[in-house]
């Protein structure tokens, strides 16, 4: 169990202070924190490096403990081992006295996956003195939806009047949080076909009235010997060098805008020179597609009807 649930967007920060560490001037020795009840750390994933984890003998009459991760020993203790000292609140609040560490996990993520590690310590949920929220976990090798029902028994069991609310994966908590992300993504997906379809028909269009204009000019063509293959190559040349222009003009922009959503994005990278090889692959087949049409008919205007046309 744990106080502040994870991936909710809560933080929880408390001022500590360390016997021999000496902060820099103006500098915030405040840590990110949460309580969480024996067993958090193995139900949750979160690899145990050092010590122990947080357990039932951690009770309100016991010893305070609290377990950190990477960036708390880094920042407080350098290379030495966390485990065996100790840290204090600053705040007069708080319950006073020395906190002892017992375990080192990894960095991870809390509030949200977009934020990036900070200093962290759990402490025993049961040696806190104001509680007042409860999150519960529970790991199952089953489908986790299925068991859903098993939970609010063996809780209305324990105590009937305890309610249980907002009961979600871990996979639906990840979703809930990337949720913007997702639809950002979903609409830049839609926009980015529709405008690859508007492209295409004002490529056609486009190609389809440079062939009207040019119908007497092709007639005179084929009526010197021009051939069908040589009048489509030279409708499909036009057609390639408007893709060409387009491509060349829609790179750099494209490379602009990726730097931008790499900043607005989670878990999105720089393109590497593959993506942006085959958006111009696209690009170029769809000019290709689109011009196709116009360059057929092309291939079958009538030289003497052509010659006619004013």
């Amino acid at each position: 169990m744990a106080e502040i649930t994870l991936l909710s967007g809560d933080v929880d920060m408390s001022g500590i202070v360390v016997p021999g560490y000496e902060p820099k001037e103006g500098e915030r020795t405040s840590v990110r924190e949460n309580f969480v009840g024996a067993g958090y750390f193995s139900t949750m994933g979160i690899p145990l490096l050092m010590g122990r984890e947080i357990n039932r003998q951690d009770g309100p009459s016991a010893a305070k403990v609290a377990v950190v991760n990477e960036l708390f020993a880094r920042k407080y203790f350098g290379a030495e081992s966390p485990v065996g000292r100790q840290f204090s609140f600053q705040s007069s609040k708080k319950d006073q006295g020395a906190i002892e560490i017992v375990g080192l996990v990894k960095d991870g993520k809390h509030a949200d996956l977009r934020e990036d590690p900070e200093p962290f310590a759990y402490y025993s949920y049961v040696q806190h003195q104001s509680i007042i929220r409860m999150t519960f976990y529970a790991r199952t090798s089953q489908d986790p939806t299925a068991i859903g029902g098993a939970l609010r028994e063996g809780v209305r069991r324990a105590d009937p009047s305890l309610p249980v609310f907002d009961m979600k994966t871990l996979e639906q908590q990840i979703d809930e949080d990337v949720f913007a992300e997702r639809l950002v993504a979903l609409l830049s997906t839609f926009f980015g076909l529709l405008a690859t379809l508007l492209a295409a028909i004002g490529l056609y269009g486009v190609m389809a009235y440079t062939v009207s204009r040019r119908t007497r000019e092709i007639g005179l063509r084929m009526a010197l010997g021009a051939a069908r293959p040589e009048v489509l190559r030279m409708v499909m040349r036009e057609v390639g060098l408007l893709a060409l222009a387009g491509v060349a003009l829609a790179l750099p922009t494209a490379y602009v805008l990726s730097r931008l959503i790499q900043a607005q994005l989670y878990t999105v990278e720089q393109s590497g020179a593959a993506i942006f090889v085959g958006a111009s692959l696209v690009i170029v087949l769809v000019a290709a597609v689109a011009g196709l049409i116009p360059a057929v008919r092309a291939t079958r205007i009538d030289p003497m009807m052509a010659l006619r046309n004013e």
